[in-house]
């Protein structure tokens, strides 16, 4: 008897002092949270603005850039299409005469003078602007300095055909522009001091017939354009397309690619390196934040552009965070180690009991009903439950061991009472024998009818007391193999002509299309009666003229052997109780022929004693197809095989708690009703099709309810059938690689590793998300 106890120690000794515990870790929770959340909020709000005011600063550099090189470009472009710029270069390749103005080489140029002038007073940041003809000669220069504007004489002018600018613009495609690197300005091979940062923006100039006749050169001082990047401050610089540096807040780095110094951005920033393969890039590390863009100068050449990079010190962004970051650290801190003890003691104190009873459960569904969950010790619920448990499992055992008395005895009562009934049959039918024959007196047409049809009926009893024997053999794992190196093709080819003559007047046609089998260790008169069986039954119940096809192959560990025939198939209903003693499909055309009801539970209980399968696969109205396979190596140790009871019940069952799972208290009744009707599985079908369009359950729930039908129906399927069905899906998903990848599964037929296998798949792109789905399906009905 259990100790009373007082209202104090009854709680405290409770599930309620775990849950109470709980809602107190609850009622903290939404505090930390909240508190956490404000932190990192004000923190993500505070890096994110200097991020984006970073990112901002790149963005509005690289603008004024792009709409620098764009102006300058454009200028060129604007002169290269003068017609003054045309006159000239017509001009000079007739004869110093434009054919088409009429004016001079010399009214050409200085009226182009002029306008080189005008736009040189106006830039103030142009250095030269130049006209050259198609073999680089100078036709016209201005040169300028802040405005100053002069244009150079002839005899000043020069030959540039060998410079390298030249020859890269004139290979160029005729729509194509130039702009060069942004170099430090050379005269007479020597960079002119004070320095002068100088590009050069060249367009071509084509005349009618699409031809490259000359170029426009501006030469550009760049100070005004590395000025645009100094007004951020010293967070922004420029770099050219090689990391070296344009601008760039320690002066002395800038331009050393020029001045022979060894300054590079993407030694000093590793980090940038992206940058080879990338044009964005975004990088935080511990120290800095630092935001990167290259930009091209022109689309037509990719080798030449500006890398900005924004750089800021990531302790000056979050300097305001600091002092309550450190508070903050030091209370999480003081709750984790509150939280964690208490969410251990917890799950400790919770889980424990819940993971022995689910070991216990487990244990049970293994058919061990010796196992007993070992009490927690907690003086609550879980103990209750426990003892509980136990004394169920007790029950389950006394239930257990009756039932295995009483399949020893109905096996031992079927054994004796069929040895006791065929003792006398055996001199029963001698003497109806003798009677027919006449050893007795001759009988006249009455009597000799008579006794034919005892005699008769005597021999159909006697099958069926051989039908018991065998069974009883089955289940007591007495069945008797003899195993010899059997030719399967041999035995095939001797079973269909011995049924060939079965049942003539229907002049069906049977087909042999085994492929060439090994000779195997097996017994042959077993492997024959399971055949003989198969084909007794495809005659019966196939239509006049029709065809049977039989068939046997090796896969992998065993041979698969199977009958086709062209009947009226089998309900999905009705394919796992087949295989069930004295049953018989409603709809067969030929209940004429029927005999004892056993020939397939004994043919499943032969092939099952041999480690094998037998199933049926079939379409009402199409057909039906019996499989049953043979190990290669015979099995030398029978067990037995439990044929008399029947899975409708468990089939029920199934159904009826599904209906309970889905539908709750009212599920019972609808069970009920259909059960009344039949409870055939297409009627179950279409119940929950209306449920669904009733929009009683979601289609989620029907798709669930419906699967969980079609596994309630299915034939259970052996080790070996299931690893072939999961192997053959590989191979349909992936193709040869598929049998390759099936092969390196430890387990193929557990669930975990194979569903683990699908999700790492799709995971390295292999398959789609949508495949991976479809594949899943397959296998949980498979393994199912």
């Amino acid at each position: 008897m259990r100790k009373k106890t007082d209202f104090g120690e009854m709680f405290f000794n409770s599930i309620q002092k775990k849950l109470f515990i709980a809602f107190l870790l609850i009622s903290l929770g939404p505090i930390l949270i909240t508190t956490y959340f404000s932190f990192v909020s004000v923190n993500d709000y505070i890096f994110d603005n200097a991020l984006s005011q970073n990112l901002s600063v790149v963005e509005n550099t690289k603008n004024e850039l792009q709409l620098y090189i764009k102006i300058q470009i454009d200028d060129a472009i604007i002169l290269s299409n003068l017609h003054t710029t045309k006159s000239v270069l017509r001009a000079k390749d007739n004869k110093d005469i434009d054919p088409i103005t009429g004016k001079t080489l010399e009214q050409a140029i200085n009226e182009l003078e002029t306008q080189f002038l005008v736009m040189a007073q106006n830039k103030k940041d142009y250095l030269q602007i130049r006209l050259l003809d198609e073999k680089g000669y100078e036709l016209v220069r201005v040169n300028s300095k802040q405005g100053d504007a002069y244009a150079v004489p002839a005899e000043g002018l020069q030959y540039k055909g060998n410079r390298n600018y030249f020859i890269d613009t004139m290979a160029l495609p005729k729509t194509a522009n130039y702009i060069s690197n942004l170099n430090l300005n050379v005269e007479n091979s020597r960079i002119e001091i004070p320095y002068v940062p100088t590009m050069r923006f060249i367009s071509k100039v084509n005349n009618e017939e699409g031809k490259t006749v000359g170029l426009i050169v501006i030469n550009i001082d760049a100070k005004q354009l590395l000025e645009k990047t100094k007004k951020y401050g010293e967070q922004i610089f420029l770099a050219n397309n090689s990391g070296g540096y344009l601008n760039h807040q320690d002066i002395i780095k800038n331009f050393g690619f020029d001045l022979g110094k060894d300054y590079n951005m993407f030694e000093d920033m590793p980090e940038l390196t992206a940058l080879f393969s990338q044009n964005i890039v975004s990088v935080v590390t511990d120290e800095v934040v630092i935001n990167a863009e290259r930009i091209y100068y022109s689309s037509d050449d990719p080798s030449k552009a500006f890398i900005i990079v924004s750089a800021q010190n990531k302790k000056d962004i979050l300097s305001p965070l600091t002092n309550f970051q450190l508070t903050y650290f030091a209370i999480i801190i003081i709750l984790f180690i509150f939280i964690f003890g208490s969410s251990f003691y917890l799950s400790e104190s919770i889980s424990k009991p819940v993971k022995n009873l689910y070991e216990g459960i487990k244990e049970i569904e293994k058919g061990n009903f010796y196992f007993k969950v070992k009490k927690p010790g907690t003086n609550d619920e879980f103990d209750e439950l426990t003892e509980t448990f136990n004394k169920t499992n007790e029950m389950l055992l006394k239930s257990e061991k009756q039932r295995e008395e009483i399949d020893k005895a109905k096996t031992e009562f079927i054994s004796i009472t069929s040895h006791e009934l065929r003792s006398p049959m055996t001199p029963m039918k001698a003497q109806l024998q003798m009677l027919e024959h006449g050893y007795f007196g001759k009988l006249n047409a009455k009597q000799s009818k008579s006794v034919e049809l005892i005699l008769k009926n005597a021999e159909h009893l006697d099958h069926i007391i051989q039908d018991f024997l065998e069974i009883s053999r089955i289940e007591a794992a007495r069945l008797k193999f003899h195993f010899v190196n059997t030719n399967l093709n041999k035995i095939i080819e001797e079973t269909i002509d011995t049924m060939s003559g079965f049942m003539k007047e229907k002049k069906i046609k049977i087909i042999n299309k085994s492929e060439k089998l090994p000779n195997i260790m097996c017994d042959p008169n077993r492997v024959s009666q399971v055949f003989r069986n198969l084909l007794n039954n495809a005659i019966k119940f196939s239509p006049e003229k029709s065809t049977i096809t039989v068939g046997a192959q090796i896969k992998e560990e065993y041979i698969e052997f199977y009958v086709k025939d062209e009947g009226i198939g089998i309900e999905p209903e009705n394919r796992i109780r087949i295989f069930e003693p004295f049953f018989q499909a409603e709809q067969t055309i030929y209940r004429e022929h029927q005999g004892t009801g056993l020939g397939l539970a004994i043919c499943k209980g032969i092939v099952e004693s041999q480690n094998g399968s037998l199933w049926v696969e079939s379409k009402h109205g199409k057909g039906a197809v019996f499989f049953f396979t043979l190990p290669l190596k015979p099995i030398s140790e029978i067990k037995p095989i439990k044929i008399l009871f029947s899975n409708k019940s468990n089939i029920d069952e199934k159904i009826k708690q599904i209906f309970l799972s889905y539908l709750g208290p009212i599920g019972e009744s609808e069970y009920i009703r259909l059960k009344e009707k039949g409870l055939r599985q297409a009627q179950i079908k279409d119940y929950i099709k209306e449920l669904m369009e009733n929009s009683i359950i979601p289609k989620t729930t029907a798709d669930e309810m419906l699967a969980k039908l079609e596994s309630a129906y299915s034939l259970k399927k052996s080790e070996n059938e299931k690893k072939i069905a999961i192997k053959e899906e590989y191979v349909k998903l992936l193709g040869p690689m598929g049998e390759n990848r099936f092969k390196f599964l430890n387990n193929p037929t557990d669930r975990v590793e194979v569903l683990s296998d699908i999700k790492i798949l799709e995971n390295q792109g292999i398959i789609t998300k949508r495949e991976q789905v479809e594949f899943k399906s397959k296998i949980e009905k498979i393994l199912n």
